[in-house]
């Protein structure tokens, strides 16, 4: 918490936070199909992959938890689904900042 504390402290205010909620599950099978690729960081298994994201998953929801309890941040924080399309995701960014700005 020392670390966004001192990143709090020295940072601008956002407009908006978006959290692109994309389950761990989800996570895991896109990880999945690009096994092989090159493109993502190798694990060393699979039950290590899966409580790497799982963990993160929850970390973000924690950090969104926590700035939600922020007054100035609490009606800057719109949540998406990560299985939205792009034109939907763009919709809700918009409209919300539309609210705040």
């Amino acid at each position: 918490m020392a670390v966004w504390a001192a990143l709090d402290a020295r940072l601008p205010r956002p407009d908006l936070l978006v959290l692109i909620d994309v389950s761990a599950a989800i996570s895991l099978d896109r990880l999945s199909h690009d096994d092989g690729s090159g493109g993502r960081p190798p694990f060393a298994d699979r039950d290590t992959r899966r409580v790497w994201v799982t963990s993160w998953h929850e970390r973000y929801h924690e950090r969104f938890g926590e700035l939600r309890s922020d007054p100035f941040l609490s009606n800057r924080i719109i949540t998406v689904s990560g299985e939205s399309d792009v034109d939907d995701v763009m919709s809700d960014v918009t409209a919300a900042l539309n609210r705040v700005l």
